[in-house]
């Protein structure tokens, strides 16, 4: 029986993922999909995951001088 392995996002909850044969394919197999996340872009930050798409929406640079707002947050 298949033993699926999913790495997601903590944010959105978007993931790659795939099926293994057994338990032991399956831990070999989360390093993997890591590793593959890690080429296209994703991001560990303190213990967490995050997708590219939520690397731009949460960590990107704020510029000095613009303001998201009343107050200049």
């Amino acid at each position: 029986m298949p033993v699926p392995v999913h790495v997601a996002c903590s944010h959105c909850g978007s993931g790659i993922g795939a099926d293994a044969r057994t338990q032991a394919d399956a831990d070999r197999l989360r390093g993997s999909l890591m590793a593959q996340a890690m080429t296209e872009g994703w991001l560990v930050r303190a213990g967490r995951l995050y997708c590219p798409r939520c690397v731009t929406e949460l960590f990107r640079p704020r510029l000095p001088g613009l303001t998201d707002g009343p107050g200049g947050t």
